[in-house]
């Protein structure tokens, strides 16, 4: 029986005190995914898509899809199996670009492939898959990154608040086959928006 995740995140003596001090991110951070964020994705990974040593179906799809798309045939030379090469890449050589790659792929297994009880025979793999992207978003924001992962991807945002009101809900009533054209073209828009290209975002 697969272990079941749904651990929510700890607030640690030392995260608690940075909060009540007004420790909290004013201004999101882009530009670095620090190395304990990236080990604590990996301990999601593990919950999810399996340990190390299992080498399940997820991890080979992501690796043969990151190795194509990169150009390379292999992401480190030193792992033993296709979990610890996406593991190692992951953790030690990807730049942000890369890891944040690696993290939208992931989370789209975690959100397709893992809520299937034949994934891991897990009897709570839906909810699971949930409490993993939840854990996802929450360890961004206690980094100070702007980053969510929201339809199946890794969006940047800017402000809370827009994002809570205005973007979520949006693709929320986008997300589907039916209004995939749609959704294209709000993304697309919210781009344009992100980068202050009002007249483009509006057409």
């Amino acid at each position: 029986m697969a272990r079941g995740t749904g651990l929510p995140v700890f607030e640690t003596y030392s995260t608690r005190q940075r909060r009540l001090n007004g420790g909290g991110p004013d201004v999101y951070t882009y530009d670095d995914i620090p190395p304990s964020l990236r080990i604590q994705i990996v301990h999601i990974w593990e919950d999810t898509l399996g340990g190390v040593n299992e080498g399940g179906s997820a991890y080979d799809l992501l690796v043969k899809t990151l190795r194509r798309e990169y150009g390379v045939f292999s992401l480190t030379l030193t792992a033993r199996n296709v979990t610890g090469e996406l593991w190692e890449f992951f953790t030690k050589s990807a730049d942000t670009n890369q890891a944040l790659d690696v993290i939208e792929l992931s989370f789209r297994a975690i959100d397709t492939l893992t809520r299937s009880f034949n994934y891991r025979y897990n009897q709570s793999a839906t909810e699971d898959a949930d409490n993993a992207i939840k854990e996802l978003n929450d360890r961004f924001r206690e980094h100070g990154l702007g980053y969510r992962y929201e339809a199946g991807i890794i969006l940047r945002i800017d402000s809370e608040f827009i994002h809570a009101e205005a973007v979520k809900p949006a693709l929320s009533l986008l997300r589907g086959a039916t209004f995939r054209g749609a959704q294209e073209e709000f993304l697309g828009a919210y781009e344009h928006y992100r980068h202050g290209k009002n007249k483009e975002a509006l057409n």
